[in-house]
């Protein structure tokens, strides 16, 4: 049974206003990239903490310079008064982070896995070959058994090396 009309111009009205939707959206909010420096940020530190932490270098450097006292308490008090701002922005940060009342418990435990990283890496690191006194072993079985052979050893290697710097 073929639809009617109605519900056609409606499908194709609803794709192209969703499609209108994402164009303006992708030419309003352009993509950039984020540079190598603001990797490295720490989420809690906000564009004035950045701006507080140039200057308390400046300082820092002025003072190292000219060697003076002054120079010296300018530094000291900026950096005590920075030090206690960026605790209290991390502080917040993670009080928002973990606010019961923002989130749902499913947010909550992701958050708390970001942050301690609790999920155990999926990864394996699969050795391909191992060379041990001029013979390489690429088979898995091979490369066991000279781990197994190399850790068996150690103890007795080591009490050869004793005796050896003994008669020394």
């Amino acid at each position: 049974m073929p639809e009617p009309d109605c519900f056609l111009r409606y499908r194709i009205s609803a794709t192209t206003r969703n499609f209108t939707i994402t164009a303006l959206f992708n030419k309003h909010f352009l993509l950039r990239r984020q540079s190598r420096k603001s990797i490295k940020d720490k989420r809690w530190i906000t564009k004035g903490l950045k701006t507080s932490s140039s200057i308390k270098t400046k300082l820092h450097k002025k003072w190292l310079a000219s060697g003076y006292k002054d120079d010296k308490m300018k530094y000291k008090n900026y950096k005590c008064v920075y030090e206690k701002v960026a605790e209290e922005a991390l502080n917040l940060y993670y009080r928002h982070l973990f606010n019961s009342k923002e989130n749902s418990i499913k947010k909550l435990w992701n958050n708390l896995n970001m942050v301690c990283s609790f999920k155990k890496n999926k990864t394996k690191t699969l050795i391909s070959n191992i060379v041990t006194y001029s013979k390489e072993f690429t088979d898995h079985v091979d490369i066991c058994n000279e781990f197994n052979r190399y850790f068996c050893n150690v103890g007795e290697e080591l009490r050869k090396a004793s005796e050896f710097h003994e008669f020394l």
